[in-house]
């Protein structure tokens, strides 16, 4: 039976389906959490191996709070993952810049990333894919920008998180 048909036409409106989307989103990070993996850190360090950035700068860039960003900040400082070096533009401030080491971590990290993106989208074909990410994309609105890392626009779950919250 289509998943869509044994719905009650009520909740079938696009804010309930969002909010089911991120039930399934949040229960897929539970369990990469189990396994060690904080799906906020991923977020950074693939943004960090692009370019340095400040902490600001990524919690506004991934989506979180400035608490979780300080969280996730000194847990990655603390691994060896990223480092701390002055901001050469403004010597007040600091940048964060991956390591070698937090470099590996993230292709490792993101392969299960991906192989939890893979589940998530394991009844789409990859054109519906695409359609559904084009779709998130507008939704999440002036949250999700052309600044925006390319994994991010293309990550479902990021994706799913922007447009709820949208």
């Amino acid at each position: 039976m289509d998943p869509q048909q044994a719905l009650h036409p009520v909740l079938r409106h696009p804010g309930h389906l969002l909010w089911r989307a991120q039930a399934r989103v949040t229960a897929a990070t539970e369990e990469e959490q189990r396994a060690g993996v904080d799906p906020h850190a991923v977020a950074v360090l693939g943004v960090l191996t692009d370019h340095s950035a400040s902490q600001q700068e990524l919690a506004d860039t991934v989506g979180i709070s400035r608490t979780t960003m300080t969280r996730v900040a000194a847990a990655l400082v603390a691994q060896g993952l990223v480092e701390r070096v002055r901001n050469p533009e403004d010597r007040r401030s600091y940048s964060l810049t991956c390591t070698a080491a937090g470099a590996r971590a993230v292709r490792s990290w993101q392969e299960r990333a991906e192989a939890s993106q893979a589940a998530l989208a394991a009844s789409l074909t990859p054109d519906e894919r695409a359609e559904l990410v084009s779709l998130l994309v507008r939704v999440a609105g002036p949250e999700v920008t052309d600044e925006t890392p390319v994994r991010l626009r293309e990550h479902l779950g990021f994706l799913v998180g922007r447009a709820h919250s949208h």
